[in-house]
């Protein structure tokens, strides 16, 4: 409970960054089979890690609950509750930050490495937390 309650609060207090990953912090990036590797200018990196990591803990709650006590099911539902209030609440800021960014022109259909208000980025996220936060409790 309290592992996935400091996730949570971890990705609630989690912001959008301008600063691109150095070396040791692209190593420390978690990989995850559904949305590969989260890019090193990806704005919502962190963002994207944290949700990874509660979509496998509670992975590994779907795929062990028996061995769990039966007053942890109340408490994975109601923590995964708070996590989709949470999402949408960081959706709404993630948003309000990619909006406030200097537009750049569209040079390619992808993202420059330097565009980090690309609507790509915001899709990452988007499907990020639909795999992670929402696909896992389902």
């Amino acid at each position: 409970e309290l592992l996935l309650k400091m996730i949570i609060c971890s990705f609630a207090l989690s912001t959008p960054t301008t600063k691109k990953a150095n070396k040791s912090t692209i190593e420390l990036d978690i990989i995850d089979s559904s949305m590969g590797k989260v890019r090193a200018n990806n704005p919502f990196r962190h963002l994207q890690n944290l949700m990874v990591l509660f979509g496998e803990l509670l992975g590994l709650f779907a795929s062990k609950y028996k061995l769990f006590p039966q007053r942890v099911v109340l408490i994975v539902i109601k923590a995964c509750t708070l996590m989709v209030k949470v999402c949408d609440h960081q959706l709404q800021n993630c948003v309000q930050w990619r909006n406030s960014q200097p537009l750049k022109p569209k040079a390619t259909s992808k993202c420059s490495p330097g565009d980090l208000a690309s609507v790509e980025f915001l899709q990452l996220i988007i499907d990020c937390m639909a795999s992670n936060c929402i696909g896992k409790v389902a």
